[in-house]
């Protein structure tokens, strides 16, 4: 395969590094700093859409230390050079080097497997980075769209990206039409996502949402046991379905056994997941926007103690003894 990006630069690929449901990603030869994406199903349209990325000016692009952002279009050549053809294949990325999907940092068995120490404290550094990256995309007009645990990445100094900045919406035109099923908000669950016009409010149902994973160990917030019969079967979706929130009281679903109350949050913490679980289910204009979260974690991450029985203890200063001792 002769590939070369939009500006007649020639490449050549390597290993692969990943695959997903949009395209398989690749190392480049003689470029470290670069990777390429070569799409499943490539299309007039999504030319278009990274034409426009590229063709971003520096002023609306999100901040390269949030953003993989597309920096060239690739195409396939073929021919001889009198009368060779160009075909859209990819794009030209960023390579973000020493990270891992989010799920890695809040996930006992990936925190084991890397032989990581990390307490509450960095969870809720980890929280206050989320909200930022979620302030710059939407502070530029941008709906991510396509939220979830693994297209966003974290590094051991707990500064995110997100790679898939491909699949994000920019406009009405150049819609996101993926998803994952765990992060689409409830009022999406039955549309087709194909060239439906999303917005921040739906953002904000999966920052959510990666929010409380990151505080309870990669827990759902619908996970639950059932106190009445939700004529469901799968829990889970049924609490997402219709507004319950199990770590709050409520007379159907009871927190999973063994899993903490959710007074163990800062109060501030505590009252977004209200509204973002409950309150946003009725009415979306009520979740918290990430500049919210921002300031609510600002002020969750200053009034954090450590206990004095185990130093990696850390819990909310509003709480009168350890919750993890």
């Amino acid at each position: 395969m002769r590939l070369e990006t939009g500006t007649g630069r020639r490449i050549e690929l390597l290993q692969s590094i990943g695959d997903g449901g949009q395209g398989k990603v690749f190392h480049l030869n003689g470029d470290d700093a670069k990777v390429v994406k070569l799409y499943h199903q490539p299309s007039p349209k999504l030319q278009a859409k990274i034409q426009d990325l590229v063709d971003t000016p520096t002023d609306r692009r999100v901040p390269e230390r949030f953003a993989a952002w597309p920096t060239d279009v690739v195409y396939e050549v073929s021919g001889p050079w009198f009368w060779r053809k160009r075909t859209f294949v990819g794009c030209l990325m960023p390579y973000i080097a020493d990270s891992y999907p989010i799920f890695h940092m809040y996930t006992p068995k990936m925190q084991k497997k890397h032989n990581w120490r990390i307490n509450w404290g960095h969870m809720h550094q980890l929280g206050h980075s989320l909200a930022e990256l979620f302030s710059a995309f939407h502070d530029k007009g941008i709906v991510i769209g396509d939220v979830n645990s693994r297209n966003i990445l974290a590094n051991t100094s707990l500064a995110l990206t997100l790679i898939d900045v491909d699949s994000v919406q920019i406009s009405p035109q150049h819609t996101s039409d993926v998803g994952v099923e765990e992060y689409t908000p409830p009022e999406l669950m039955k549309r087709s996502l194909k060239g439906l016009v999303r917005s921040e409010h739906h953002d904000l149902f999966g920052l959510g949402y990666l929010l409380f994973q990151l505080l309870m160990k990669g827990a759902s917030p619908f996970a639950g046991i059932a106190k009445v019969d939700l004529k469901a079967e799968h829990v889970e979706k049924r609490c997402k379905e219709l507004g319950i929130f199990p770590f709050f009281e409520n007379q159907f679903v009871a927190p999973p056994p063994g899993m903490p109350h959710v007074t163990i949050f800062h109060p501030q913490v505590a009252e977004g997941f209200f509204y973002c679980f409950i309150g946003g289910r009725k009415n979306p204009d009520l979740r918290p926007s990430a500049r919210t979260w921002l300031t609510k974690f600002g002020v969750a991450e200053r009034e954090l103690i450590r206990c004095k029985r185990e130093r990696e203890h850390v819990y909310s200063s509003h709480l009168r003894r350890c919750p993890w001792c």
